[in-house]
């Protein structure tokens, strides 16, 4: 797979582009590397983000299945933090300053602003997809749609390899 991502393109050309990257990862026999690869995809692409990662359910807690950037809180609460909001209700969460949030729990200390969105299998959710930015209102809805859209794919090959 060559990545031929045009970073100085708008928003939607570069989701555009990365998800078809994903969809294209969606044929790796290995999980990590569907992940991995992805996971880095994301961070190397969409401008101003600074960690990503997935956290899947265990235990009843969430707990870090594979990230990228700085070392981050490998097990939250289901009833703490943003991650475990998004999960709980099953919605997209985008937080646009978190430091007006007390639920915000950091995976950098950089992060101003985090999105997450849960990865559900049909209406059970079984994980989160959470994208942290080092700059205040980087997400919009742009963000959410093509976000949801790669967090379906990421659940499906998750499934797949599992």
């Amino acid at each position: 797979m060559e990545l031929k991502i045009n970073k100085k393109g708008n928003k939607t050309e570069i989701y555009q582009e990365i998800t078809l990257l994903i969809q294209e990862m969606l044929n790796q026999p290995y999980k990590s590397v569907l992940l991995s690869g992805s996971l880095a995809i994301l961070k190397e692409y969409l401008p101003n983000i600074n960690w990503v990662g997935i956290y899947l359910i265990k235990d009843n807690k969430l707990v870090i299945e594979i990230y990228q950037g700085e070392y981050a809180q490998p097990l939250i609460e289901l009833n703490k933090g943003l991650t475990s909001q998004c999960f709980l209700t099953k919605k997209i969460i985008l937080e646009n300053d978190v430091s007006t949030n007390c639920q915000h729990i950091a995976c950098s200390l950089l992060s101003k602003s985090e999105i997450v969105i849960p990865l559900l299998v049909e209406v059970t959710p079984s994980g989160v997809l959470d994208v942290d930015s080092s700059q205040v209102n980087n997400f919009d809805e742009i963000d959410k749609k093509y976000l949801a859209i790669i967090t379906a794919y990421l659940t499906f090959g998750i499934l797949k390899l599992n």
